[in-house]
């Protein structure tokens, strides 16, 4: 193998790669990255057999080949090279990378030993909006639990339904919800709901942003295997996951009947009274109490630790409703506004004594709900 390629692209290809890096690998083929120039192309593999990604670009071949080598080690030696461009050549064992001013030999292990990626085998099963999709996971992963124990809850519900795909995230204390609009199923294919990672969806909408892809991109998505994976194929880049099997509570359930108040709040607002509780955290948790006065149209905010101190704020609002007290982890809180996007807010209450949850929504925008469990009374 022999090649010469930008830089700036090499660069990009591999950024893309190392969002399949672990520190938790048996296997030590695990950690290269499979090289291989053919047919005009430069084709990067890298895998921790959960997930996989294969990034390709146009690149100068004089001679082809492959190879593959530590991802982490080549990244940065990459990442600190100023050259507009690379010589990239594989001989006697070595990967040997050079510029005008600079050259390393790297250890390689044979191709022939890396785990077999699939490239575009199985079905097409729906193709949807790039940026949109990228903008929903974005507002829905972080909603997922890290308790591998609730492997389920670690991932993303996918609910297909007619030109929308909705998703859905959930770890027991709080839920959020987002339907993607513009859905294309395949051959008007019925298909079930599926439970796609959390951690590996979160690469794939950094991905759509990184290309900078729009709307006017759609992504295609295949099933393959026993119908346990997809491949997410964004240009240049395919994304390959292995699905979670079981299944998936049935959410619905927490969503209440009723509220006992409700009113708008300026996102700037919530957000700054949200940040001070976070000052009077203990052990991760800090809560921040509501007091609702319906008749004064007033809601009363505080916190407090008692090593620390306390903090108390006023919110002036019209309310519609009842009075109610109400408790939540702030980070909870903290975590919706930072995905929010919208000037002001929609706020459903149930007091902490009914232990049912509260609604939080962008108001004009009906396509995201998140919900929380109250914290039990001081």
């Amino acid at each position: 193998m022999n090649i010469n390629i930008l830089r700036e692209n090499f660069l990009e290809l591999l950024s893309f790669n190392v969002k399949t890096q672990t520190s938790k690998v048996s296997i030590p083929i695990l950690l290269n990255v499979c090289i291989e120039a053919k047919e005009g192309k430069l084709i990067l593999k890298s895998t921790n057999l959960e997930n996989s990604v294969i990034s390709i670009s146009g690149v100068e071949i004089i001679k082809e080949g492959s190879t593959t080598v530590n991802l982490k080690n080549l990244y940065e030696f990459i990442s600190n090279l100023k050259s507009d461009v690379i010589n990239i050549k594989f001989e006697e064992g070595l990967l040997i990378i050079s510029d005008d001013k600079n050259k390393i030999s790297l250890n390689t292990i044979p191709s022939e030993e890396f785990p077999n990626i699939p490239d575009k085998e199985g079905d097409l099963i729906f193709k949807i909006p790039a940026y949109d999709f990228s903008i929903g996971l974005d507002k829905v992963t972080f909603s997922t639990s890290n308790d591998l124990s609730k492997l389920v809850l670690s991932g993303i519900l996918f609910e297909f339904n007619k030109d929308k795909l909705k998703l859905i995230g959930i770890n027991g204390f709080r839920y959020s919800g987002y339907e993607v609009s513009g859905l294309k199923l395949e051959k008007n294919k019925n298909l079930e709901n599926i439970i796609v990672p959390s951690q590996a969806l979160d690469s794939v909408s950094k991905i759509i942003n990184e290309l900078n892809l729009d709307n006017d991109f759609l992504i295609s998505v295949y099933i393959f295997g026993k119908n346990n994976q997809l491949i997410f194929e964004m240009g240049s880049v395919k994304f390959v996951i292995r699905l979670i099997e079981g299944k998936y509570p049935d959410y619905t359930k927490i969503f209440p009947s009723e509220y006992e108040c409700e009113f708008d709040i300026s996102t700037e607002e919530f957000r700054d009274i949200v940040k001070l509780s976070n000052v009077f955290r203990f052990k991760d948790l800090s809560r921040i109490y509501f007091e609702i006065d319906s008749k004064g149209n007033m809601i009363k905010c505080s916190s407090s630790l008692k090593e620390v101190g306390e903090s108390f704020s006023i919110i002036k609002t019209k309310i519609s409703g009842i009075d109610s007290k109400v408790s939540f982890n702030s980070k909870y809180l903290m975590d919706f506004l930072n995905h929010v996007n919208e000037d002001t807010l929609h706020i459903s209450i149930n007091s902490s004594s009914l232990k049912k949850v509260s609604k939080f929504e962008e108001k004009g925008n009906k396509d995201y709900t998140y919900l929380v469990m109250p914290l039990l009374e001081r």
